[in-house]
């Protein structure tokens, strides 16, 4: 079996085929390993394959499972300050129009990636 599947793909794509197969299923015959390795799924294909985690309910955010997802974040209205980094955080000449900015919860767009996939565990 592993001859013909060489012959047929190369042995890396085999090999990633492979490991997608879940724990205690049966592994596909050669055949249809290398059609599903030689015609992969491109743009628009892949794309309505593809399910996120999160999806839409009327006006609401859900999960796999249903459940409500509320996003923990918002605007950092004060990103368009001026503080660099250095001196005084909060000295007024950092801040725009009185916002305190650094005491403000960043958006999504800023947390770090281990941060936003902890909450989703």
């Amino acid at each position: 079996m592993t001859r013909l599947l060489t012959r047929t793909t190369s042995s890396a794509a085999v090999a990633l085929a492979l490991l997608t197969v879940p724990y205690g299923a049966t592994v596909p015959p050669a055949a249809a390993v290398s059609a599903a390795v030689a015609t992969p799924r491109t743009g628009p294909q892949l794309a309505a394959s593809w399910t996120g985690p999160l999806s839409t309910r009327g006006r609401y955010v859900v999960d796999a499972g249903g459940n409500r997802f509320k996003l923990k974040a918002g605007n950092w209205a004060g990103a368009q300050g001026t503080w660099e980094g250095s001196g005084d955080v909060n000295d007024p000449a950092n801040n725009q129009a009185g916002q305190v900015s650094h005491n403000m919860p960043l958006g999504l767009d800023r947390a770090s990636l281990c941060a936003t996939s902890r909450e989703f565990s």
